[in-house]
């Protein structure tokens, strides 16, 4: 007990030194080696501390791409409707268009069958 509490003060304060010089050599030897461990596993705690922040950073940037990859996916969507409702509109602009061009066709042909009517009128008289 009275060797971890020396290592408690060694680890806070600077002056291990004279802490340790105070101390028999087996208790001495002791001590430094729990200070070493203790010092070994802060070190590894401020690398794990730091990894786990590294990880969170990591985390909160791909939360925020994937946000933003879900805005861009909702306007493209947006887009795509817009563009099949276009696209609606044009197919049936040209079945108008097509359509007129057919009753333009009809009309050609009963103008040349009024007039070939027309000729044949006219031949008999």
């Amino acid at each position: 007990p009275a060797a971890v509490a020396q290592m408690a003060l060694a680890v806070e304060r600077p002056d291990v030194g004279r802490i340790l010089a105070d101390c028999p050599g087996e208790a001495r030897g002791q001590i430094e080696d729990y200070i070493r461990q203790w010092r070994a596993l802060q070190m590894r705690w401020r690398i794990y501390d730091n990894e786990a922040a590294d990880c969170k950073r990591d985390e909160a940037n791909i939360r925020a791409k994937r946000e933003a990859s879900g805005l861009v996916r909702k306007h493209l969507h947006t887009e795509l409707a817009d563009s099949k409702h276009r696209v609606e509109l044009a197919l049936q602009e040209v079945q108008l268009i097509e359509d007129q061009i057919e009753m333009q066709k009809d009309k050609d042909v009963q103008m040349d069958s009024d007039v070939a009517e027309r000729r044949r009128g006219k031949k008999k008289n």
